[in-house]
């Protein structure tokens, strides 16, 4: 085996990719205006309107700072509101605006037709085996925060 060989490369292979379906989603959302990532936050909140920032943040895989700005750009945009919590004041949940929920029905098929003619370039064994090595590498993923947590907790609790 050929260990400089990009092919066999795990991280310049998963990042053509990510390339790859990333400019079909960018080229796909741009008479939208809407970025993939945000384009992801909204539909996780058409999932589930109310969501806290930190519940996006887990459900999305990036920090709070991140999906802050993230939120301040769709606020901005009046596509999401954030309103406080009533038995906790302290916590904001971020709830689509009416002019976001009379997207979704467009951001729908958006997201179907995406999926569809991505998949339509495999075959079902080829997508089975996909799907497969992406949720171990988040399961990876989730382990490895939930050890840095652990780790930091351990070592805060010393001090």
């Amino acid at each position: 085996m050929d260990y400089l060989s990009n092919n066999d490369c795990f991280y310049f292979n998963l990042s053509i990719s990510f390339r790859t379906v990333s400019g079909v989603m960018e080229r796909t959302l741009k008479r939208t205006g809407l970025t993939p990532m945000q384009f992801l936050a909204l539909k996780s909140l058409y999932e589930r309107d109310g969501m806290t920032i930190k519940e996006l943040s887990e459900l999305l895989m990036h920090d709070s700072t991140t999906i802050t700005r993230l939120v301040d750009r769709l606020e901005k945009a009046q596509l999401v509101v954030r309103k406080s919590d009533d038995s906790d004041r302290r916590v904001i949940n971020l709830f689509l605006s009416e002019s976001a929920k009379s997207y979704a029905p467009r951001a729908k098929k958006i997201w179907h037709r995406v999926n569809r003619v991505l998949k339509s370039n495999f075959n079902e064994t080829d997508l089975i085996g996909f799907f497969n090595v992406m949720n171990r590498i988040k399961e990876l993923s989730f382990q490895r925060e939930r050890t840095l947590r652990e780790t930091a907790e351990e070592l805060n609790g010393r001090n």
